[in-house]
């Protein structure tokens, strides 16, 4: 009867709600045990990681003052040769004084191919001036043939002859600012009538540069957009008004248009990517069309 008693009196809901709560106090303290001999260990292999790393960033960091000093030197280096030895195609008391020297091999490749690149590049323009002439020509009545032909013909000699004395230099010559930019956004005024594409040495010899391929190539862009504009025109103005609208147009027109966009103007500098026209749509065409446009509205 005692025995029955004790085991009823330990049944009761409240002794096992007593030994319930002791249980899992036993057993929260020895999670609590664990848990901080987890968290130590954590917390020394995170020191161990963060020491690692310092390690890492004070090696990363001399390899780039490593590579900085390197660097400059090389400036340094390469100031001396490409700055202050100006490459010479001749050979005279200058390169013996050190002031000039012979080109390297890889800069005669370079010129070499550039030179070529660009004289093909200004043919194949070329020939697109002549297959629009046969359009207009197409295009128009049988007597007008022959002036049309003529007068395109004589349209790329003024075109040329205003892309040499003013176009050129508004387009593609400085002075620029420290980004490659023109200082003034709008125009340049070096180069006119192409007073720097060749240097006269001490000796009369004539050192020639590198201009004028690139003057040859955008020149035959520009009489490119000169023959739109007046193809636009066709048997509605006569031959010395096309003259000399052309020779305006190559002088000042669209030398202004270039200056702004290829020739890294304002419009070059209006945003992080700038003017983007690589086959020359609105430069060269829509330029061209314009101008054309403006030619039927006053003829």
């Amino acid at each position: 009867s005692s025995h029955a008693d004790s085991t009823v009196h330990w049944c009761t809901p409240g002794v096992m709600i007593r030994c319930l709560t002791l249980a899992s106090l036993c057993v929260w303290a020895a999670g609590e045990d664990t848990g901080k001999t987890e968290l130590v260990k954590l917390v020394a292999e995170l020191q161990q990681q963060a020491r690692i790393q310092q390690e890492r960033i004070a090696a990363y960091e001399a390899l780039v003052q490593q590579r900085v000093q390197a660097s400059a030197e090389s400036r340094k280096l390469s100031d001396a040769v490409y700055v202050y030895h100006k490459p010479s195609i001749y050979e005279g008391e200058e390169q013996e004084l050190g002031i000039e020297r012979n080109y390297l091999p890889e800069e005669q490749l370079e010129y070499l191919m550039g030179h070529v690149w660009a004289l093909l590049c200004g043919a194949l323009v070329v020939f697109m001036q002549a297959g629009l002439a046969m359009i207009e020509a197409g295009n128009g009545r049988v007597k007008y043939v022959p002036h049309t032909l003529l007068k395109n013909t004589t349209i790329v000699t003024a075109s040329c002859l205003g892309w040499w004395l003013f176009g050129w230099s508004f387009a593609h010559t400085g002075p620029y600012d420290s980004f490659g930019f023109k200082e003034n956004k709008f125009a340049g005024r070096e180069q006119f009538a192409g007073h720097t594409f060749v240097s006269f040495r001490k000796d009369g010899q004539i050192e020639p540069s590198d201009a004028m391929g690139r003057w040859f190539y955008s020149w035959a862009i520009c009489g490119l957009a000169t023959v739109i504009a007046s193809t636009g025109v066709a048997e509605r103005m006569n031959f010395a008004g096309a003259m000399i609208f052309s020779f305006l147009f190559s002088s000042f027109i669209h030398p202004i248009v270039v200056a702004w966009t290829w020739g890294k103007g304002f419009l070059a500098n209006m945003n992080r990517t700038g003017y983007v026209d690589f086959a020359g749509s609105g430069i060269v065409f829509m330029a061209g069309g314009w101008a054309a446009l403006g030619g039927c509205v006053i003829s």
